[in-house]
């Protein structure tokens, strides 16, 4: 059953209540830290207050429970504009699974300013991406792009080399 603190913190982000919103939040965690989905939520919250202190804590608190909030605490420093603690989280998140398409993580309009410094370009000659998941980034980069016949073409060639996974059989 959810709890009635975090149905009401729903509630006031329903209403554009974001204080609400972080308080009742963090009333729900007194209750039970073990929640990453709140924790990722209050900080994203924090992060719209532009507390970003505040962010930083909490998605680092979360990463016991959810790896992938590295991106997040990536996302947080690039707002600070610190290139360091960016790169450091950039990191940290291509080292895991699910992954951001490589193509929309160097494009991203928060991680531009990182263009001028060389460890960018360092950060990007390691193979952070397996065959697969080359293959998923191109196709979803075809599918935006209304390249439908190649988008085709490379679903079809992705299927002979990996003929049961979940991923290509949606894109199918």
């Amino acid at each position: 059953q959810i709890p009635l603190k975090q149905i009401q913190a729903f509630t006031a982000l329903f209403h554009q209540d974001t204080a609400k919103a972080i308080i009742l939040l963090n009333d729900t965690l007194q209750e039970n830290t073990n929640q990453p989905q709140i924790l990722a939520l209050l900080g994203d919250l924090y992060i719209k207050s532009k507390n970003y202190s505040k962010a930083i804590q909490t998605y680092t608190k979360g990463l016991k429970y959810d790896s992938s909030l590295t991106y997040n605490l990536a996302l947080t420093y690039a707002s600070l504009k610190h290139a360091d603690s960016t790169l450091f989280w950039l990191t940290q998140y291509l080292k895991t699974s699910n992954k951001i398409a490589e193509n929309k993580l160097r494009t991203q309009p928060e991680f531009m300013f990182l263009s001028s410094f060389s460890d960018w370009d360092v950060l990007w000659k390691k193979e952070w991406y397996n065959d697969l998941e080359q293959r998923l980034s191109e196709i979803q980069y075809l599918y935006e792009q209304k390249q439908l016949n190649e988008l085709i073409e490379v679903i079809q060639e992705a299927k002979k080399k990996y003929p049961q996974n979940p991923d290509l059989l949606i894109w199918e």
